[in-house]
């Protein structure tokens, strides 16, 4: 592949000035929000353009970008209503039942920045003719969806399901616009060093700040006050904070700058994965990962990842030891904390199972009376009105159902959760045949985590999650890998 002609050069240079000239524009209302995210934003934007220096690829620079601020929960709300000749319309609807809800404000994320310079980056390196070809190709299913998601937006008039609509859209344009050049162009060797140099070296990074951070949380019993970051403001045992009652203590799971504890576990899982393929072609790096990630995952308390590294682990290095030599094999000891945790999945210690059973019963009434077009994407919540279950306290759960399955079912209906997951999922039916241990192992990850959990699908940084897990399970389908 020719690297950097002078016209393509001319047209990268005049797209990074476009986008700091766009920061620029729009600096005044970052920093009325907060000086220090807007400081944040324009240090990873520089960041960005070392990237670029480095690689010299525009596009791997942007792609690069996501993963590097992947971490950091740094959102922007937008206004739910507007004020236009002294009338007030509404664009979005954040209270149910009296309660106001984060999850229908529609908010803008440090990672939709990410996809718009990835997207932005396909346009100049390869053309409005390469998007052309994606939306020709009627097989992938992307223009119905396409028309399916506009029909619905159109009908509901909705300012959250719109941005989150096109938030999943774009991944699903890039996670398709990754897969075709796949097909269509080969990496020259220097720059897939690079990409996996930086790339890993930026996800090592990642995790040591994150589990660093996640146990100085854990043993304080509250946030660092690093906000600016994306930290929550938590308290062990303050309702809205997610902790563990455990031996008559209250312990404050691991966050990092992560929403939740369980999206900190996910981003964990995805590096040991990873690590897991980068451990042929770079032993060191691969094994850090691994082990600095495991490690980093016990303070989250998330059971389900938990039990999902173990067993992703236990067959890697069954796989290590039966047919390579050299693997040490890491013993993993749990303190009785932990295994109190698990044990309270089965005696009245912990209440989380019933709730997601209450929210599960609820998604099929928000189902049956929304059964074509669904509520619209990120609704689910407001889909409950009137029908919202309660905790054992009598508080509302006034959260989507921890099933990935149900919940798009209830958003998009019937035709858009067959129209998301037929695209998302071609390329695997297609060649599944072809699937390797590790790619089963990523996809009885992303089952297990989609019938227990949303995130993967409700949240900026899962929905990254999701799409980095897809990518990886593609390449496992694979004969020729594109990077690596």
């Amino acid at each position: 592949m020719t690297i950097l002609p002078k016209n393509k050069f001319k047209k990268e240079s005049l797209f990074i000035a476009f986008v700091f000239l766009l920061f620029l524009v729009f600096s005044p209302i970052l920093l009325n929000e907060s000086p220090l995210k807007t400081l944040v934003i324009f240090l990873s934007l520089i960041l960005w353009l070392g990237l670029f220096i480095y690689t010299k690829n525009i596009l791997f620079s942007s792609l690069l970008y996501i993963f590097l601020v992947l971490p950091f929960n740094i959102t922007l709300q937008l206004p739910t209503a507007v004020e236009i000749f002294n009338t007030e319309i509404l664009l979005a609807k954040p209270f149910v039942e009296g309660v106001y809800v984060n999850y229908l404000v529609p908010t803008l994320s440090i990672l939709d920045l990410g996809i718009v310079l990835v997207l932005g980056s396909f346009l100049v390196t390869k053309g409005f003719s390469f998007y052309k070809r994606l939306f020709k190709n009627l097989k992938n299913g992307l223009l119905f969806l396409l028309v399916f998601l506009f029909v619905q937006n159109i009908i509901l008039l909705d300012a959250n399901s719109l941005l989150f609509s096109l938030r999943l859209f774009s991944l699903i344009l890039l996670f398709l616009s990754f897969l075709e050049i796949k097909k269509i162009e080969v990496l020259d060797k220097t720059i897939k060093k690079k990409i996996l140099n930086v790339g890993s070296g930026i996800l090592l990074t990642n995790v040591l700040i994150q589990g660093i951070l996640g146990v100085i949380q854990f043993k304080r019993g509250s946030s660092l006050g690093i906000n600016f970051l994306g930290e929550s403001e938590i308290v062990s045992g303050m309702m809205g904070s997610s902790f563990v009652e455990l031996s008559g203590q209250v312990f404050l799971r691991a966050y990092g700058t992560f929403p939740h504890p369980n999206v900190l576990s996910g981003f964990l899982l995805l590096a040991i994965f990873v690590g897991m393929y980068l451990y042929n072609r770079e032993k060191i790096m691969g094994s850090l990962l691994i082990m600095f990630s495991s490690l980093f995952m016990v303070f989250t308390f998330s059971r389900i990842s938990l039990l999902l590294a173990m067993v992703v682990i236990f067959v890697f290095i069954t796989k290590e030891v039966l047919f390579k030599k050299g693997w040490s094999l890491l013993s993993v000891s749990f303190s009785p904390l932990l295994m109190e945790r698990f044990q309270n999945l089965f005696n009245r210690g912990d209440r989380s199972w019933s709730e997601r059973v209450d929210l599960i019963k609820a998604s099929f009434r928000v189902i049956k009376e929304n059964l074509l077009l669904g509520v619209g994407g990120g609704n689910f919540v407001r889909g409950m009105e009137g029908f919202v279950p309660r905790t054992s306290r009598g508080i509302l759960l006034t959260q989507p159902v921890h099933n990935i399955f149900l919940l798009y079912l209830s958003e998009f209906g019937i035709l858009g959760f067959v129209l998301i997951f037929y695209v998302l999922f071609y390329g695997v039916i297609k060649d599944i045949k072809r699937i390797t241990l590790y790619g089963i192992l990523i996809l009885f990850v992303i089952i297990v985590i989609g019938v227990f959990d949303h995130y993967l699908v409700s949240l900026p940084q899962g929905m990254v999650i999701f799409f980095s897990l897809l990518l990886l399970l593609n390449n496992s389908l694979q004969g020729k890998e594109w990077v690596g």
